[in-house]
């Protein structure tokens, strides 16, 4: 299958780019620093682009059977990274007839904002990121897209155990957390699975 990821020089991005190339998938890397990736593969090709970039994000989707989502934020970032990327990812694949779209969210989103402690205290540190998160799963959910939103708790840089639960009625506790690994092999599992299909499962340890 042909992905392009996006985010993929982040630190989840590359857990995607990874596991999708031990996966036998041809993977196009859009990364705003291409030496921020430092990976080489005869299946990657590095595209390097800015994900405000409406024409940009078209011509990396251009030709690929499917989309991964991985945007991170930090400090430097605007408050509208994730929902104004996600605009353009969505319009470029109904442009260029793409229909699979894998989207790492975050719990604490949307319907989960006051299901726990964890999305209070998360609201309460980085509230207008999370917001950015509300927004661009609006735009998912409306699109006419076959999307999947994934929602864990705290990313850990742990290793990839494939033990993990994922669902909707999870108890998500103040530390509660999953590794980027996991996810990733959870996320690349959505590209051929329809079970959660239009749907935003929760996945943790």
């Amino acid at each position: 299958m042909k992905l392009v990821i996006f985010g993929a020089a982040g630190k989840s991005g590359r857990q995607l780019v990874e596991q999708a190339l031990e996966g036998e998938h041809e993977v196009t890397a859009f990364v705003r620093n291409p030496a921020a990736l430092k990976l080489s593969h005869p299946k990657l090709k590095i595209f390097q682009g800015d994900a405000l970039d409406a024409a940009a994000v078209s011509r990396a989707v251009a030709g690929q059977d499917a989309v991964m989502y991985a945007i991170g934020t930090n400090r430097r970032s605007t408050l509208t990274v994730c929902s104004e990327s996600t605009r353009h990812i969505i319009n470029a694949m109904k442009e260029h007839g793409v229909r699979r779209f894998v989207v790492l969210s975050a719990y604490g989103a949307s319907e989960t904002k006051d299901t726990a402690l964890y999305s209070k205290v998360l609201r309460s540190f980085i509230g207008k990121r999370v917001e950015d998160k509300d927004r661009q799963e609006e735009l998912v959910r409306a699109s006419d897209l076959d999307w999947v939103l994934v929602r864990p708790p705290l990313l850990t840089n742990g290793a990839r155990k494939g033990r993990y639960r994922v669902g909707f009625d999870i108890p998500i506790k103040l530390f509660s957390s999953v590794s980027r690994a996991d996810v990733a092999k959870f996320m690349l599992r959505q590209l051929t699975e329809d079970k959660y299909l239009h749907q935003a499962p929760t996945i943790t340890n």
